[in-house]
């Protein structure tokens, strides 16, 4: 019998092998990369008092350098919220009797809330300005759920009277970082 002959494998050039191993390894060690600091807010803007009717977008960042807060103030509308109104009656299907009827006077409106009035809060300053220096984490990259989160508006006020409002560190989906929570939990309520 003849020996039959075996075809050699053809073998990738050894330049084309590197080149596909450090993709690969690229490709693999950049999906769990650090991404880049998120970079500080700007600085938030000094108001010559605590406001808690300004609105919530205005005015938010970072805490200026210079400026040594004294006194934290605490505008909290969930704490300020008016009393539930009284629910609505159960719908009930209409006879064609009631529909000839003239229907009941409209309710009064509820009148406008009492604005809101500051809170001082006195605690550990270092502990809450520690927090609110904690750096904001990037964007994340998947989905996020789909909640909304009610913070107090915090001021810091200095010897001067002048108050800031500083921005909340958020996490890679937008909410704030537990950090000036649980700092403020430590504060108690002096007003």
């Amino acid at each position: 019998m003849a020996a039959t002959e075996v075809p050699s494998r053809r073998r990738m050039p050894r330049a084309w092998a590197a080149a596909l191993t450090g993709a690969s390894a690229l490709a693999v060690t950049a999906c769990s990369s650090p991404p880049w600091a998120v970079p500080l807010p700007p600085p938030s803007d000094a108001a010559a008092a605590v406001d808690c009717s300004a609105e919530w977008d205005l005015g938010w960042g970072a805490i200026p350098a210079d400026f040594e807060p004294v006194a934290v103030y605490v505008c909290d509308p969930v704490l300020e919220l008016a009393p539930a109104p009284t629910p609505d009656p159960p719908l009930m299907l209409a006879d064609p009797e009631q529909l000839a009827e003239t229907p009941p006077p409209a309710a009064e409106p509820a009148p406008d809330p009492a604005p809101l009035e500051a809170r001082r809060l006195e605690g550990d300053l270092s502990a809450l300005l520690a927090a609110f220096a904690e750096p904001s984490d990037p964007k994340w990259p998947g989905p996020c759920s789909a909640i909304g989160v009610v913070v107090p508006d915090v001021w810091l006020v200095d010897d001067e009277g002048w108050a800031i409002r500083p921005a909340y560190p958020a996490d890679g989906c937008g909410l704030p970082k537990p950090g000036v929570g649980e700092a403020l939990a430590e504060f108690t309520p002096v007003d």
